[in-house]
């Protein structure tokens, strides 16, 4: 846990949950904790907090958390973060994703993270307006691990190895948040195909690439190189990290 304050928001400290590992230089923050199902009752359509850091974030599922959008915005150094417009002003973002358990039917362990940079836009969070296309070219980065993560989450430990990277297509699929769908370049193979086009292959079939923050019956998707991780029949809570990237200078 760590007490986070900018001099942005002219407010007190507030209590957050920081991932203190390694994973791409670290800095990140738990902004949102979420599965499949029709329970998930988030605030204001889920642009409010929603539940709190003390929830057990780190449980296999326990509570779902959601961070406010007007926090999130200001940890990642966007433009008037306390406005909920979506024409309040766009920068670069950088999101982290990674899971609590497995899909045991598309793959054998929790090996793999991915990270999401240079996507230019605005954040927001609500339901169902998902957020557009990146107006810059995103880059989007498979990690693999040497061991697996455990349920509880917080022993994974390692920057893990770069195993696959590329620009995916985003902006037109799902629900809330980001989500995309297929890819325009890639490596080692255009399409992480599950795996296949991995250098490592996690996973056992042969999906192309699906990376949802959140479908509209609120199911996750991460279809990288692990196989099919959806998080339907509430299998695992996908956990969604931001930071402030290094192209914010003023942050």
């Amino acid at each position: 846990m760590s007490l986070v304050h900018t001099a942005s928001t002219k407010k007190n400290p507030k209590k957050v949950y920081c991932w203190n590992e390694g994973r791409d230089g670290g800095g990140w923050t738990l902004g949102m904790k979420n599965w499949y199902g029709s329970h998930h009752n988030m605030r204001d359509g889920g642009r409010r907090e929603t539940n709190g850091i003390d929830s057990g974030v780190m449980a296999h599922l326990g509570q779902y958390y959601k961070m406010d959008d007007r926090e999130i915005r200001t940890y990642m150094g966007q433009p008037n973060p306390t406005s909920d417009s979506y024409n309040a002003g766009t920068s670069e973002m950088e999101l982290m994703r990674d899971q609590t358990h497995w899909n045991t039917g598309n793959s054998n362990s929790n090996r793999e993270y991915t990270v999401m940079k240079k996507y230019t836009g605005r954040w927001w969070f609500y339901t169902w307006k998902r957020m557009p296309e990146s107006t810059t070219t995103s880059e989007l980065s498979s990690y693999v691990m040497a061991s697996t993560c455990p349920a509880s989450g917080v022993n994974c430990g390692g920057d893990g190895k770069l195993n696959w990277r590329g620009n995916p297509r985003c902006g037109s699929w799902g629900g809330s948040g980001i989500n995309c769908n297929g890819v325009r370049t890639g490596k080692p193979q255009t399409d992480p195909r599950g795996g296949r086009g991995c250098t490592v292959n996690l996973g056992r079939n042969t999906p192309g690439l699906h990376w949802y923050t959140s479908e509209t019956n609120w199911d996750t998707y991460h279809y990288v190189c692990a196989g099919s991780q959806h998080s339907s029949s509430n299998r695992f809570a996908q956990r969604t990290w931001f930071r402030s990237p290094e192209s914010n200078k003023d942050w």
